[in-house]
């Protein structure tokens, strides 16, 4: 039985480690899935938030062009009144052919949008069936190679369309800035989870309302291992003293978005399920242990105790004794064999007996054969008198 449960613990150890190996695992995956939908949302709301306040511009810009009283007198005058209303860099409105006739720009003027790839692609917006807006990301303008990132709308009274322009350090600080502050700090992961928004240099962009901070090394990460890492992978650090798991993703090349949550929430699942499952299974090892425990005992244990008793006899002598344990085929051939050996003895002493019976028969003739057989001896004698006897 200390055998047996030996097995039983060393089994029941064996599906312990397995299950926390592989509970762990899943629950890694369920962190990386978890973080990983975190930062898509956090993307998903910023692209989103992005698009719409660029044509929330576009429609004020729109709408104070068109209702202008002097539209077929605009002038760069008023134009560039509106951009510096707006804080844009650039404002051009483009006629039905494609052609910059106005522009805060002043060498614009005339410019042929068609002539090069980037500002070509804004001429989709003279296509009626065409979405009425259209909108680039940061790239170098066909004209100079300048980063810029435009956006287009076409008038709805007028033909032609209205393109607007941000050149890099206002794109970037004006509008990208703008629409990351605060963008995380109502968001939460579970339900000590967080989300950073930070700049190459671990400067604070946006963060949770709970810990607000200047760089992201205050909480205690390293950016230097943020910008190493590969995205959308799951990595670890110390925040507050604390294990986090961790995973960035990059925003507009500046920027890197960080989701983050505690090592002892992402395995709360894992603990959970491993106790649970561990209590399954110690239930079922307990009750195999029990079970081959009574069977052992009722198969094996009895049958040897009653073969051990018939061979008690046996070695006191009783030959006789005959061991009959029949609950299963093994103890039947080990009563046949031990029935066999005993009447093979029983033979055996038998010939031995018979052996030595002939053998003291022998011994007795020939000491018997020794002795003088003739009596009296001495007839003429009367004297004395002889004889004779031999007792084995």
């Amino acid at each position: 039985m200390q055998w047996l449960l030996i097995c039983v613990v060393g089994a029941f150890g064996i599906a312990t480690a397995i299950s926390y190996f592989t509970n762990t695992q899943l629950s890694r995956k369920s962190t990386e899935h978890l973080l990983s939908n975190s930062l898509d949302d956090v993307l998903e709301e910023l692209q989103e938030k992005d698009v719409n306040g660029v044509r929330h511009i576009l429609n004020i810009l729109s709408v104070a062009i068109e209702d202008s009283a002097n539209w077929a007198n605009l002038n760069v005058d008023y134009i560039n009144k509106l951009r510096n209303m707006i804080h844009v860099s650039e404002i051009n409105i483009a006629d039905s052919t494609g052609i910059l006739f106005i522009s805060t720009v002043e060498h614009f003027i005339g410019f042929d949008m068609s002539k090069y790839d980037q500002p070509r692609e804004f001429l989709c917006l003279l296509d009626k069936d065409h979405d009425p807006y259209f909108l680039q990301g940061l790239r170098q303008r066909g004209a100079d190679s300048i980063p810029f990132r435009y956006s287009g709308m076409r008038f709805k009274s007028h033909s032609g369309f209205l393109q607007v322009g941000y050149d890099q350090d206002i794109y970037y600080e004006n509008v990208v800035n703008n629409l990351l502050k605060a963008s995380t700090r109502h968001r939460r992961i579970g339900d000590n989870g967080f989300i950073f928004i930070v700049d190459k240099l671990g400067k604070v962009i946006s963060s949770p309302g709970s810990y607000i901070c200047d760089s992201i090394s205050q909480i205690g990460i390293d950016i230097n291992k943020v910008n190493s890492a590969d995205q959308y992978k799951l990595f670890d650090a110390k925040v507050f003293g604390s294990t986090f798991y961790c995973m960035h993703t990059d925003y507009n090349e500046r920027y890197e978005i960080i989701a983050m949550q505690p090592e002892h929430e992402a395995t709360l699942t894992r603990d959970k399920s491993v106790y649970l499952s561990s209590l399954i299974v110690f239930s079922v090892f307990l009750l195999l242990f029990f079970l081959i425990y009574w069977l052992i005992k009722k198969l094996v244990v009895k049958n040897i105790d009653k073969a051990n008793t018939s061979l008690s006899h046996i070695t006191d002598g009783n030959l006789n004794e005959v061991v009959n344990v029949r609950d299963s085929l093994e103890f039947s051939e080990l009563s046949d064999d031990i029935n066999m050996t005993v009447d093979r003895l029983k033979e055996y002493i038998h010939q031995a007996e018979t052996r030595l019976d002939a053998d003291l028969l022998l011994a007795k003739s020939i000491q018997m054969a020794s002795l003088p057989n003739v009596f009296p001896a001495f007839p003429d004698r009367k004297d004395f008198d002889l004889f004779a006897s031999y007792d084995p």
